[in-house]
């Protein structure tokens, strides 16, 4: 009966280690602004650090438990964002340096660390077929014609409101969203053995991405999110020939119709200069599980509007020593004659500028944090809180304002009146460290 007591025992905690590491591989961990990856990093090790306990029954497993641990949950739990190309390449890197194991290749990560402008494009519990074009989106900002905004904002309008035929889909909502989870889950669970395990599970991501039913709705997130920064110009033929990505040209994509000549190839460059992200495409899987376990971080602090001073610090030292506002436009004006080409310049970063206020303010991702002058640090705070699942946490670095300035005053109490707030820790750094 000893033997027998002793077998069940044994029994019992090989299920419990079983189910436990089941459990810990499949939390999901994001940092929507990585960088080069260090907090994601930390984050691994201390998931593998209770796996390879669990593992091996023992409260000090061996350093080749522990490796095998932390390559397993860079593998599976590990995500990461970042608009820099050169951060996330890094963050690759670094991943990799810590899950090396003897006699296994590098592990698949393009699915998991990713390039792209976190704040902009579709977000996390949206749905994609069912977006909306707000006509706010056509409102004309510097370098707009003001004549053809109008027209598209009217014309956007009427497609909004008009009843149109539309041919009845293959997929619903949820039949088209089961099947991409299905398949990133089924791609997630992919051996990675050796490099020919590797250049597999690569071509079946590779080949899920260019999927039809992936294409249609990156098309549609893309047209949809084109619509905030789309550079209207004055038509050089009859006004109703002009492209443009209003809610006619989604309708006409979700029905599997043709859209207007020239139409996505414009929303395609425009897609790839602003590094448009569309959350319930890119993690699939942790959109199907309603959101990220843990979401954390240090994402940027600044602010949307162009800020001159800097712009011109190394292409222009003279506008950006102006004594005065008056002063420095006065020398921005005159670039028209004396420069015409950084003149341009300007005037599309501030068009850039302000289409991404004017997404961030129109778009409802931000219905909180886009008031007044917008920090990105607020916005941020308010994703990370989006990102995350029901019983998931959230940490995130931002300055002390968050808690006492006037714009971010409605996020905040939204946070104390539903509970969310676990903990708020506020340092002084009198020594400006």
């Amino acid at each position: 009966e000893g033997a027998k007591d002793a077998k069940d025992s044994f029994d019992k905690e090989k299920i419990f280690a079983r189910l436990a590491s089941s459990r810990l591989l499949s939390l999901k961990v994001c940092d929507p602004a990585c960088g080069s990856g260090h907090f994601l990093i930390a984050a691994a090790h201390r998931i593998a650090g209770r796996l390879a306990e669990v593992r091996a029954g023992d409260n000090e497993p061996s350093p080749n438990e522990t490796r095998r641990a932390l390559r397993d949950v860079i593998r599976h739990c590990i995500y990461g964002v970042d608009i820099n190309p050169m951060a996330v390449e890094l963050c690759k890197v670094n991943l990799w340096l810590e899950s090396l194991e003897p006699g296994k290749p590098l592990s698949f990560l393009d699915s998991h660390i990713k390039c792209g402008n976190s704040l902009v494009g579709v977000g996390p519990g949206m749905d994609i077929s069912q977006l909306e074009v707000p006509d706010e989106a056509f409102n004309p900002v510097t370098g707009d014609d003001r004549a053809m905004a109008a027209f598209l904002k009217k014309r956007n309008k009427n497609e909004r409101e008009g009843k149109e035929f539309i041919v009845t889909v293959l997929h619903t909502r949820e039949d088209l969203d089961r099947w991409i989870a299905e398949r990133s889950r089924g791609v997630e669970a992919m051996p990675e053995d050796s490099a020919a395990d590797v250049q597999a599970k690569a071509q079946a991501y590779v080949d899920l991405q260019e999927s039809v039913e992936v294409l249609r709705q990156r098309q549609m997130a893309d047209f949809w999110t084109a619509a905030f920064f789309w550079k209207i110009i004055a038509p050089a033929r009859k006004a109703f020939e002009i492209a443009a990505p209003t809610q006619g040209q989604i309708k006409r994509l979700r029905s599997g119709r043709e859209v207007q000549a020239g139409l996505p190839e414009q929303v395609r460059q425009l897609s790839r200069a602003v590094n448009f992200f569309h959350w319930p495409l890119e993690f699939a899987e942790a959109a199907a599980a309603g959101g990220f376990d843990c979401v954390l971080g240090n994402p940027p602090w600044e602010r949307m509007k162009l800020q001159e001073e800097e712009f011109f610090a190394s292409r222009d030292p003279q506008i950006a020593a102006a004594p005065n506002k008056a002063a420095r436009a006065r020398l921005i004006k005159a670039l028209e004659e004396t420069n015409p080409v950084l003149f341009q310049e300007f005037e599309d970063a501030r068009h850039a500028a302000e289409c991404a206020s004017k997404f961030m303010r129109q778009s409802s991702r931000y219905p909180l944090t886009a008031v007044g002058d917008v920090n990105t640090y607020a916005l941020f705070a308010e994703h990370f809180r989006n990102l995350t699942g029901a019983d998931g946490r959230a940490g995130v670095i931002v300055p002390t304002g968050i808690a006492t300035d006037d714009t971010t005053k409605d996020f905040f109490g939204d946070l104390v009146e539903k509970r969310s707030l676990a903990s708020l820790f506020d340092f002084e750094n009198r020594e400006k460290l």
